[in-house]
């Protein structure tokens, strides 16, 4: 009976492997680039390896072998599991508290609140009820590419809380502003780690006014957001929660008008 030494065998398996891709055999294996390209990525957006184990069922060393280049192939369900792997910096549900999570999304966060006039007083007050320990001003600045899901989420809590109400510091808000920070709603996606959003001007008192306004205008949803300055999404939920269902529905029946007129124009 022959015996192989581990290098051997891998080499063995390796060139069964190729013999089977040159040929046509079906395989179980795939190639371990797209999957290695994925994990650094994941790491590049502030995720760690060990963090993300807790995501999916694929040991951390495995993932880590994958991302090194030291492995040419993968298993396919390997390489399924390792696919789902998050492309954000939203923190999914099934991450544990103490685990450390990219803090780009809690950044955009605070910075979007202080644009908004919310004080870094206000804020704290509000974070530490949630999560005793969390420096916004740290944060805020950017100082660290990490913190604990906990935190995360804490901070995730107060901007949902806050983020369609104007803060009272008008001073704060132009300092924010001045610094680049971009207010809540001049985000489409604000955990999306490749969003460029453009200045916004935001303009609190008045909003209800300039949205019944568009109404009356006759505008669809898509010409109102360009004279608001503002995303479908943000809008959508601004009405919502500022009882302006109603005028919100108005918009996208226009909407839909134009649509379908110009559907019929098309065919």
């Amino acid at each position: 009976m022959s015996t192989y030494t581990t290098s051997e065998r891998y080499k063995r398996v390796k060139k069964q492997y190729r013999y089977k891709v040159a040929v046509g055999i079906p395989t179980s294996l795939v190639d371990a680039a797209p999957y290695a390209a994925k994990l650094r990525r994941a790491v590049e957006l502030g995720w760690t390896i060990h963090g993300l184990e807790n995501l999916v069922d694929v040991s951390d060393h495995t993932m880590h072998d994958v991302m090194a280049g030291a492995v040419a192939s993968i298993e396919r369900r390997t390489a399924a599991a390792i696919a789902t792997l998050p492309d954000t910096y939203a923190v999914p549900a099934a991450m544990p508290d103490d685990a450390f999570v990219p803090s780009q999304g809690a950044v955009r966060r605070l910075r979007a609140l202080l644009a908004l006039g919310w004080t870094r007083a206000d804020v704290q007050a509000a974070v530490t009820r949630r999560a005793p320990g969390v420096n916004i001003s740290h944060l805020a600045a950017d100082l660290s590419p990490r913190i604990k899901a906990m935190k995360w989420r804490a901070v995730a809590e107060v901007y949902d809380e806050l983020c369609m109400t104007p803060g009272s510091s008008t001073l704060g808000r132009k300092r924010a502003r001045k610094a680049g920070h971009i207010p809540p709603l001049g985000w489409t996606d604000i955990d999306d780690p490749d969003e460029q959003p453009g200045s916004v001007i935001y303009i609190p008192s008045g909003r209800a006014e300039q949205i019944r306004d568009v109404v009356e205008m006759g505008l669809g949803i898509s010409e109102a957001c360009g004279r608001l300055h503002v995303n479908r999404k943000n809008l959508e939920r601004y009405c919502q929660r500022n009882g302006l269902r109603a005028e919100y529905e108005a918009l996208a029946k226009v909407e839909r008008r134009h649509d379908n007129q110009h559907t019929r124009e098309a065919s």
